[in-house]
């Protein structure tokens, strides 16, 4: 036997539906609207519209709810700032991203920009090393890592004996594989020491033999 709702009841129900349902639209309305804004900041960033790029990108990271919106909208705005060459703003604004894979990601661009835009070379690699090693896991440890391998005027030894070293600190961590891998780059191309580049790589397939880098391992030691 069906039982039906007072009709105060059922107007109470409709009521609710009614409600629910504007919410979820209002909702759906704000979602597109941001996605909108944030379309027209990458596309002003991409024509090199600096002054529209900035205010547009400055809104999201002051009003986005989600962290990782903002981390992205902040790094932004540091780039337009790189690319003006305001270098002060751009580090002040990579410092204060709040997201931990942006805010390494910074971390990267400034100790880069200290070595290639200020000649601040000890500095810069000094830090690049430090964001390997406090931040293991993240994207940007794999940046710096390859960063080191490739810079030509740092110290070849050092930059191995860092990389190897970096690895054993690490040896779960995502950085552990690429660490290994420039440094064979290192120990093959600008040391010239092909038994030691065998070694590391070696080392590689043996302790990451799940990383993508394990066939090109087998590649070169072939």
């Amino acid at each position: 036997m069906h039982r039906h709702l007072p009709r105060a009841g059922a107007l109470a129900v409709v009521l609710s539906l009614a409600a629910g349902c504007a919410a979820d639209r209002a909702q759906r309305r704000e979602a597109v609207a941001a996605d909108e804004r944030y379309d027209a900041a990458e596309r002003a960033f991409a024509r090199r519209d600096d002054a529209r790029a900035f205010a547009l990108f400055e809104a999201i990271a002051q009003e986005a709810p989600d962290a990782a919106d903002r981390g992205l909208a902040q790094y932004r705005l540091a780039s337009v700032r790189v690319r003006q060459g305001r270098l002060d703003e751009a580090e002040r604004l990579f410092a204060a991203i709040e997201d931990p894979e942006r805010h390494a990601l910074g971390r990267y661009r400034v100790a880069v920009l200290a070595i290639e835009a200020r000649g601040a070379g000890d500095a810069g690699r000094a830090a690049l090393r430090a964001l390997a090693d406090e931040a293991p896991d993240r994207v940007a440890a794999d940046k710096a890592v390859r960063y080191l391998a490739h810079d030509v005027d740092a110290d070849a030894r050092a930059t191995a004996d860092f990389l190897g070293d970096l690895a054993a600190r690490h040896p779960d961590a995502l950085v552990a594989d690429n660490a290994l891998w420039w440094r064979a780059h290192v120990q093959l191309v600008r040391l010239q020491d092909l038994a030691g580049a065998r070694a590391t790589l070696r080392a590689l397939v043996e302790q990451a033999p799940t990383s993508p880098l394990v066939d090109d391992a087998l590649w070169v030691l072939a």
